[in-house]
């Protein structure tokens, strides 16, 4: 049975350094977050990193991806993104 993360932390997209330390400090689950915390200037550089980090990765902890807003531009290419890494 999957366990629901009891604590999750948020992590900027624009720092995934953060998210292995903060597995290593005991976290149950990330939730990385493309919306408010990543400038609007940074957000193509960090969803192609978001891309780098995720694809070579197989996880045995769980990763949440906060996505902006599903009707912007930026909404629609962190689906394309994410539809990327998983197939």
């Amino acid at each position: 049975m999957n366990k629901f993360p009891v604590c999750p932390i948020f992590i900027p997209a624009n720092r995934l350094e953060w998210v292995d330390k903060t597995f290593d400090k005991g976290a149950d689950a990330v939730i990385i977050d493309l919306e408010d915390s990543v400038p609007k200037d940074q957000k193509v550089e960090t969803r192609t990193n978001l891309h780098s980090y995720l694809e070579p990765k197989d996880f045995d902890k769980t990763i949440l991806i906060r996505v902006n807003p599903l009707d912007s531009t930026y909404g629609k290419d962190d689906m394309n993104l994410l539809s990327e890494v998983s197939s």
